[in-house]
């Protein structure tokens, strides 16, 4: 597999502190056997605090994925959420158009993919560019951020949450699911029985990569 990695450096000017710079690295792995004769789904890996993303498959529905690994976005005790949410969202969209200009990519395809932190910062930059990506797999996450839902009038991105039924989050992520229901999305959700804050585990997360990625052979 052949693997990129693309660099952003964002200054983040903190109020009352001096600045900081944060780094978000993109590392792209594409399919072995690629051919420009067909078109591969995107799939954004955001990591949990601490780092760290539960795994993909390569492969769903039949398609080949270019996977694209996001490191640098493993805390926001420094520079706040929003900011932190901003630094990743340029680095991806950077990442996103390099990738449309080597390779070909299916558009009806591209995905955010994270666990707990990594999956509100999805969630958020997902509402921010609702025409850009397709499908969010969010886990264990609260989802607090929100737009106006017209901003999200005629988007055809959809989300699958996941939540063990012991997280402390589950109240949080059902107000988040009651929003994207409100502004005309789809979604799906699975409650995991006796689990606690902890990834889906793997015949879950195929399951809802299975309902994200379209068009399936």
């Amino acid at each position: 597999m052949k693997k990129h990695h693309a660099i952003c450096f964002a200054l983040l000017l903190l109020a009352n502190a001096p600045a900081a710079a944060q780094t978000v690295t993109c590392t792209s792995t594409i399919p072995e056997g690629y051919t420009a004769s067909e078109k591969y789904p995107v799939v954004f890996l955001l990591p949990a605090t601490g780092g760290g993303v539960p795994e993909v498959p390569s492969e769903i529905n039949g398609k080949k994925l270019i996977l694209v690994e996001i490191t640098g976005t493993e805390s926001f005790a420094v520079n706040g959420f929003g900011k932190t949410v901003d630094s990743a969202e340029r680095a991806i969209l950077a990442e996103l158009q390099r990738l449309k200009s080597n390779y070909n990519i299916d558009a009806s395809n591209i995905l955010l993919y994270g666990f707990s932190l990594g999956g509100d910062i999805s969630f958020a930059i997902a509402l921010k560019n609702p025409k850009t990506f397709t499908g969010v797999f969010v886990m264990g996450s609260r989802s607090n951020y929100r737009v106006k839902p017209e901003t999200l009038k005629d988007a055809t991105l959809r989300f699958h949450f996941t939540m063990g039924s012991l997280d402390d989050r589950k109240a949080s992520m059902d107000k988040a699911r009651e929003f994207i229901t409100k502004s005309g999305l789809l979604s799906e959700f699975e409650l995991i029985p006796d689990l606690e804050h902890q990834a889906a585990p793997p015949a879950s997360r195929l399951k809802g990569l299975q309902y994200l990625v379209r068009g399936g052979k």
